[in-house]
């Protein structure tokens, strides 16, 4: 259900930036299993945090400040890059 609302979420946000092109760029580059993946090892406290972000998208895009929004969904989409990459296996470096 968090994986649903979240994707609809994010589509509101591309269907309302008007940028034919937009959404299907991000699909390519978001497959639905990274993020299922990434919301099934979240925890309670990173779950929290997401929703968080999703409100300060929300308010800043409610006060028009774009600047805002970015900003916002930058820290939101950085958020969940460490959630996944913290969890990544460590690759061993060549000399090991």
């Amino acid at each position: 259900a968090v994986t649903a609302l979240n994707n609809r979420f994010h589509a509101a946000i591309v269907d309302a930036a008007g940028r034919a092109r937009l959404g299907p760029l991000l699909a390519s580059l978001v497959h639905v299993p990274l993020v299922h993946n990434t919301f099934a090892r979240y925890t309670a406290e990173s779950l929290q945090r997401s929703l968080d972000q999703h409100r300060e998208v929300v308010a800043a895009l409610r006060a028009g400040d774009p600047d805002w929004a970015e900003s916002a969904m930058r820290a939101h989409i950085r958020h969940g890059w460490v959630s996944i990459r913290d969890r990544l296996p460590a690759h061993p470096t060549p000399d090991a």
